[in-house]
């Protein structure tokens, strides 16, 4: 249950008053493994001090002395894994003197926290046009509404659907489509969910739709769909999964899935065939994307760090500019690229397994437990 008697703070408060640049000192109450593992994504870089909540209260003064002096650094706002544990910490910094409040669920509840934002240049879609990206901050996934006049396609939406249903609503669409890029393994897609709401069909590349219970439309290389006056054409990228395909909106935006980063690419070895996908991937990377042109804007699924935000509050990156970073040390030899992927891979994704059994059909007891922790499919270095 959320403490009482302790002033709280609201995800949403929270988010809008970092994006307006307000001066906050954030205090994460999570142990040091977890604060470093499980940074806190927010709408702009912010470096939250670790104040373990256990060390706190061992020995208060010295946690004191550790802070600003009250009314130098702006409100804190702690945080902790649910919004328990940090509010002792509160009790007594308010105590001593500072402005402080809870952030209300922790981070369990800023990782449900979805922020859509406009692309950049896709009013070139078309007068009527746009291209939301839907930010989960506390995740760093990322998902997609393309709204034409009135109509509307989802691209991997996570199972907050509410957030992307009302973009939509808010200009006046319905959803004609809803589509993943591929079969997610650390967050729970919300495709199935708005398929059933709007009667919209759920689009799934079949290589990956292996034991799915939803009903599904399959997606193939090529593919054309018309989003109102927009198409929509489907790009068999595979490598991080079989499936993997992306989707270029109209001839200038790519959406990646998790197969191209800002900053790095897609793992191969969630599906325990490591080597098989990094040489297929190595393809994907240096022969199918690239072919596009430089102009193309790559618009990925995941952020590994609000430092791929840009200023507009957009993580994207154009192809060329990517030809010249990320993708500029790939070896031409597929055997070396693969060799140098694996060794570079993080950490498995937490529930990587379950998340991606929920996202096949099978019931899932407390979807909010099984996503918690950052997400890991992307290899950001090491890769020759």
């Amino acid at each position: 249950m959320p403490p009482s008697g302790v002033p709280t703070i609201s995800p949403q408060s929270l988010e809008r008053r970092i994006a307006a640049g307000e001066p906050l000192l954030l205090l994460d109450t999570r142990d040091p493994a977890t604060h470093a593992g499980f940074p806190f994504d927010a709408p702009r870089p912010v470096e939250p001090l670790n104040l373990p909540y256990d060390r706190f209260l061992q020995d208060i003064d010295g946690g004191l002395a550790g802070l600003p002096a009250p009314g130098t650094a702006g409100p804190i706002v702690c945080f902790c894994y649910r919004g328990e544990t940090a509010a002792p910490i509160v009790r007594a910094l308010r105590a001593a003197g500072y402005e402080a409040e809870n952030l209300e669920g922790g981070m369990l509840g800023w990782s449900e926290l979805v922020v859509p934002t406009v692309v950049p240049g896709s009013d070139a879609l078309g007068a009527e046009a746009a291209l939301l990206q839907l930010r989960r901050l506390g995740k760093g996934c990322l998902g997609y509404a393309l709204v034409a006049g009135d109509a509307a396609l989802l691209v991997d939406v996570g199972r907050n659907v509410e957030s992307a249903l009302a973009a939509v609503a808010q200009r006046g669409a319905k959803i004609a489509r809803v589509a993943d890029t591929h079969l997610h393994a650390d967050h729970i897609s919300g495709g199935p969910e708005v398929a059933r709401e709007t009667g919209a069909p759920y689009a799934l590349p079949p290589a990956d739709a292996t034991d799915v219970r939803h009903a599904f439309e399959p997606v193939g290389d090529g593919d054309v769909w018309r989003v109102g006056a927009v198409q929509v054409r489907a790009l068999h990228t595979p490598g991080h999964t079989d499936g993997s395909t992306s989707y270029l909106v109209g001839d200038r935006f790519l959406l990646t899935g998790d197969t191209l980063f800002v900053a790095g690419v897609g793992r191969p070895d969630l599906s325990g065939q490591g080597e098989r996908l990094a040489r297929v991937l190595h393809r994907t990377l240096t022969a199918t994307i690239p072919a596009l042109g430089d102009r193309v804007e790559i618009l990925p699924a995941h952020i590994s760090s609000a430092a791929e935000v840009g200023a507009a509050g957009v993580a994207s990156a154009r192809l060329g500019d990517l030809k010249r970073t990320t993708l500029s040390g790939l070896s031409a030899d597929a055997d070396v690229f693969s060799r140098s992927l694996l060794a570079a891979l993080p950490e498995q994704p937490p529930n990587s397994d379950r998340i991606r059994a929920a996202n096949r059909g099978v019931p899932t007891a407390d979807p909010s437990e099984l996503e918690y922790g950052p997400n890991r499919c992307a290899v950001t270095g090491g890769m020759q």
